[in-house]
This record gives structure tokens, C-alpha cells and sequence, in this order.
């Protein structure tokens, strides 16, 4: 007798619960990539949910990011004046001390140049703790991009695992708007050429995650067992 080899037949179950309009008929011949359903899923509608706001999450990481930059370079800048201010009463209290040794200034001159060299310590501990503040918010916004970035990943994948589409796909932009966003329905299309065998669902039926929708067959892919 004839009898069809087990990778003949390929089923076709629902990827999440939802809503199935069926595009082909049971006995119909198909190509591989033709569209045997369209789906529509409130799990899709989660899933582009979740990209949006990993979008946007995204965003607003890249923009703390960058905007500790020019924070960054203005402290620094500040920094190196309010060291230079420090050194140089530095050296004036030392050559104010040394006159005052040989008599050549008096105790007042020399108090106003220590309490303007503390004045100036004082401004430089005060910049490098707001030197290790920018540090912080440097690094927890790194921290934030990064899981960001790693959030829109995950919810690319997913979208990817249930649409079928590549991530590039979904991401691709056409008229301004990505593909994962002007998705509406989901479409399952044949993965390889056949013929619908079954119909295991009406169109517009209502289907729970894993149910089965339909199977394809491809009749050439025969044995003769004897």
C-alpha cells in the first residue's frame, strides 16, 4: 500500500488565544508563503504595547544619557579653576608666612589669606562631591539604557516568536511608522507547499492558545510499504 511519509503532513496550531479568519479552503492547493489565516490576538495588542514603552523607556534613557555629557565637561572645566584658585593661595599663605617670619607683614594679612584659602578647599570638596553625584547619574543612566535596550530586545523577540516575521522585519519602516506598529492582524503562511487537508476551525472562530487550525499535507511525499 501507499501511505504518506511522516513529515508529509504539517500542522498549524494557533500561536495565542484569539480571533481566526481563514483564507484557504480544505482540498486547496498552496505555495509555500501563501496566507492560510489571518489572526487577531489581544496578545499581539500586549505585545505591541510593551514595545511602544520599551521605545519610549528607551528614549528617555538616551536622553540622560546624553545629557550628562556637557554637565560632565562644565564640572570639570569648573574643577580645574577651583584647583588652580586652591594652589595659589597655597603658595601665597606659604610666601605670606615666610615675610611674616622675617617681619616684613602683619598677623592680619596672613589670616585673611588662610581664610581664603579654606574658603577655596571648601568650593573644591563641595565640586568633587558633585563631581561623584555626576559620576552616580553616569552610571545609573548607563544602567537604565542598558536594560532598556535589553527590554526592547525581549519584546522584539516575542513579537517575532508570534508573528512569524524577523526582527528586521518588524522594525522596518515604511511611511514613518515600523511594522510592528502598522500590524493589525497576524498572518500564518505556509511554511511549505501542499494541499489543506483539514479545516479544524470555522472562519471567525474563537481559538485558545495551542488549539490546531488546520493541516496541509504535501501529497507527493509518498512510500510503498509492502
Amino acid at each position: 500500500r501507499f501511505e504518506l511519509l511522516p513529515t508529509a503532513r504539517r500542522e498549524y496550531r494557533a500561536a495565542a488565544p484569539g480571533r481566526v479568519d481563514l483564507m484557504v479552503e480544505q482540498y486547496q492547493r498552496v505555495d509555500a508563503g501563501d496566507v492560510l489565516y489571518r489572526f487577531d490576538s489581544p496578545t499581539w495588542r500586549d505585545l505591541q504595547r510593551d514595545i511602544a514603552d520599551a521605545h519610549a523607556a528607551l528614549s528617555l534613557a538616551e536622553a540622560a544619557s546624553d545629557s550628562i555629557a556637557p554637565f560632565m565637561e562644565a564640572h570639570e572645566s569648573h574643577h580645574v579653576e577651583i584647583q588652580s584658585a586652591v594652589d595659589l593661595w597655597v603658595a601665597r599663605v606659604a610666601e605670606l608666612d615666610a615675610l611674616r617670619s622675617a617681619g616684613g607683614v602683619g598677623g592680619e594679612q596672613v589670616a585673611q589669606a588662610r581664610a581664603s584659602l579654606a574658603a577655596a578647599r571648601a568650593d573644591l570638596a563641595e565640586t568633587l562631591e558633585k563631581e561623584a553625584e555626576l559620576m552616580a547619574r553616569q552610571r545609573e543612566a548607563a544602567a537604565q539604557l542598558a536594560a532598556s535596550g535589553a527590554r526592547l530586545r525581549i519584546a522584539l523577540e516575542s513579537a517575532a516568536a508570534l508573528t512569524g516575521l524577523s526582527v528586521q522585519a518588524l522594525t522596518h519602516v515604511d511611511q514613518g511608522v515600523p511594522r510592528w506598529q502598522s500590524l493589525s492582524q497576524i498572518e500564518v503562511r505556509a511554511a511549505a507547499p501542499g494541499v489543506v487537508d483539514a479545516l479544524h476551525v470555522s472562519s471567525g472562530a474563537a481559538v485558545e492558545s495551542s488549539a490546531p487550525v488546520l493541516e496541509t499535507v504535501q501529497p507527493d511525499l509518498l512510500r510503498f510499504r509492502a
